[in-house]
């Protein structure tokens, strides 16, 4: 029979592993609000070089702004319902994602 203190031990040591899921996954996520921040400014120096393309610029746009919405909603995820993050998170990487980048090639096309 287990004892209390091993029971406790092993619930301990599944709530660090989760703690360190949710670590990794707000971090790669705060990275990707940076890049969608950054492609978001960088237009600005990119835009005298794609002349009158209205396309690039909105692709661009559209791009900067998918990054930084899915960093959003994978804060507000992490605020609000800690406990389906990482659903979230396989959500957004596996399924939302791709979406959009097919609707950006479909753009360009």
């Amino acid at each position: 029979m287990e004892s209390d203190s091993d029971f406790c031990r092993r619930m301990l040591a599944e709530e660090l592993k989760r703690h360190k899921k949710e670590q990794k996954i707000l971090f790669s996520s705060a990275l990707t609000g940076g890049v969608g921040v950054g492609l978001f400014l960088l237009r600005f120096f990119v835009i005298p070089y794609l002349g009158e393309n209205e396309l690039a610029q909105n692709v661009i746009v559209f791009f900067a702004f998918a990054l930084m919405g899915y960093t959003g909603i994978i804060v507000l995820t992490f605020m609000f319902a800690r406990r389906w993050l990482m659903q979230v998170q396989f959500l957004l990487t596996w399924v939302a994602l791709p979406v959009l980048f097919i609707k950006i090639m479909e753009m360009l096309e």
